[in-house]
């Protein structure tokens, strides 16, 4: 079932190909949302009523719309392509719906396995007489901490830390390190530079322009950072892709590199962005397939050393 934005970019795009004026088209789309999704698309009528853009209204509120969703619109707006904008939009919440589902069905199972874990394995512990009802308790407790305590302030890291900060940069690095995930999260990254770059563009905006603001929409800082020196390269009179950091895939410099020098650089980065956005959905459909397996393995452990230590406390009797 699609998203609530997902939805609503999708009727805002329907509606502006179709030649609704764009702030009759955000009251129709209005009346069917709820919540703080209906105020948010509400906002952006009044400010188009106060004389702003609706990039200029979404950028307004950061809080609200990412710098992604900004800049596409700013693309479309520029191109002259606004409901195309919107529509490209929706195509990118319905891709992160059907990524967050495929992570949520493999991690479903081992999460469930983990708390039954947390449950069991003190057991033995307590039937054999080395921990009392309390003692149970605890030990639950922390092995459940083990679990929550980590995802907590990770999520608090992403949630609440400014997207600049030293800490958000120090998590985005550490997060491109970790095996399958880091691969992933670079290719989304890659993947939604390319996307907002090959808009702006097909927009006319000049290239020293499209770089920085398409790397501002990659999601991760470390991402960022790996595509800052095209710039600099560009403004040298070299190729983009001569500044981009050797840590880049190949095969996305090597596609990058043949779009330049053929003169065909935004139809190369559509098909860029579609394929790393794929290319992270395989990556992290296989760590959904590798969490479980890890999981089985550490509570087999476990179990093992649950084992052993009540068998030495049956000895010791």
């Amino acid at each position: 079932m699609a998203g609530g934005r997902e939805l609503a970019y999708h009727n805002l795009a329907t509606m502006l190909e179709a030649g609704v004026p764009a702030r009759k088209a955000l009251a129709t789309v209005v009346a069917g949302l709820r919540g703080g999704l209906a105020g948010d698309f509400r906002y952006l009528g009044e400010a188009m009523g106060g004389g702003m853009s609706p990039s200029q209204a979404m950028a307004s509120r950061p809080a609200r719309f990412p710098p992604f969703d900004v800049l596409m619109v700013q693309a479309g707006e520029t191109s002259g392509l606004l409901g195309q904008a919107f529509h490209d939009l929706s195509q990118s919440y319905a891709f992160r719906r059907r990524l967050r589902q495929t992570i949520v069905s493999g991690l479903a199972y081992p999460v469930m396995l983990y708390h039954a874990a947390a449950f069991l394995l003190p057991l033995s512990a307590m039937f054999l007489g080395g921990l009392s009802v309390g003692g149970y308790l605890l030990a639950v407790v922390r092995f459940l901490a083990a679990l929550y305590v980590p995802a907590g302030i990770v999520v608090a890291v992403i949630y609440l830390a400014p997207r600049g900060g030293g800490l958000r940069k120090v998590l985005d690095s550490i997060a491109l390190q970790v095996p399958l995930l880091g691969g992933a999260l670079l290719r989304l990254g890659l993947g939604r530079f390319c996307a907002v770059f090959g808009s702006l563009l097909r927009a006319g905006v000049p290239i020293t322009q499209a770089l920085p603001l398409a790397a501002q929409a990659c999601g991760n800082t470390a991402v960022a950072r790996l595509l800052e020196g095209s710039v600099q390269s560009v403004r040298q009179g070299s190729r983009a892709w001569q500044g981009f950091s050797g840590r880049l895939p190949r095969d996305f410099i090597a596609a990058w590199a043949s779009g330049e020098e053929s003169g065909n650089l935004d139809d190369v980065t559509a098909r860029l962005a579609a394929g790393q956005a794929e290319d992270a959905k395989w990556r992290l459909g296989e760590l959904a397939k590798w969490i479980p397996r890890i999981i089985y393995f550490l509570i087999v452990l476990r179990l093992a050393a649950a084992i052993l230590a009540g068998l030495g406390g049956v000895v010791l009797l």
